[in-house]
């Protein structure tokens, strides 16, 4: 078996779906949560690939036979430009969610309440707090399945977005990413790595700063 990274493409945005609904309820699967299966990656992880500023890479596992199918195991989906990709999401990604999954949705009783969750967040994205902005203009999101969970290619696979983002811009020195206070594994790895955790904003979301600095960059 062989496992690499290589850079996301639209043709893995099913996969990256996928994997993003069966991480997506603080680190496991929302499969059983929701009625709309295609929220969370909609929210998560697809604008990542379209948007400008946008990129990703996936974690591929493949047998070592020749001619073994690429099975993708995880991805990370990050931005150079938080602001712009906000403003790419709002006026560019976002319409046409917001047709497809009206206000009124929220009274319907086939609904779960993730399923309310996520559409109240097309329509009402959550801001970013300014704390985060000053420390560095880039996030990320991550997602391994459980099976090459604890095995480094967390750590790797954030490495490899702080390389590209140093290449797009060399006074960039950190990365930060949003984090579920119920995902105790991911905040254990994230404090592991040496990422520095900061309650921050209006609302107090939680997050992790990433310095460059601590990955030898």
């Amino acid at each position: 078996m062989v496992l690499y990274l290589r850079e996301a493409t639209e043709a893995d945005k099913p996969v990256i779906a996928h994997i993003s609904l069966l991480t997506a309820d603080a680190g496991t699967s929302a499969d059983h949560l929701l009625t709309i299966k295609e929220l969370p990656p909609l929210a998560w992880a697809l604008p990542y690939i379209s948007l400008p500023t946008g990129f990703g890479y996936v974690l591929v596992k493949r047998g070592d036979e020749d001619g073994a199918k690429e099975e993708v195991m995880g991805y990370i989906v990050a931005t150079s430009d938080t602001v712009k990709w906000r403003e790419a999401a709002l006026t560019i990604w976002e319409p046409p969610l917001k047709i497809k999954y009206p206000l009124e949705m929220l009274n319907s009783p086939d609904l779960t309440e993730l399923d309310k969750y996520f559409i109240k967040r097309i329509h009402h994205p959550i801001s970013y707090a300014q704390e985060m902005l000053d420390f560095s203009p880039a996030h990320f999101h991550i997602s391994i399945l459980p099976e090459l969970q604890g095995q480094g290619w967390g750590r790797k696979m954030i490495v490899k977005v702080a390389q590209r983002l140093k290449e797009i811009d060399p006074t960039m020195e950190g990365v930060w990413n949003g984090i579920e206070p119920r995902n105790l594994p991911s905040i254990k790895f994230y404090t592991k790595i040496g990422g520095e955790y900061q309650k921050a904003g209006k609302d107090g979301h939680e997050y992790f700063k990433h310095r460059f600095s601590t990955f030898g960059i």
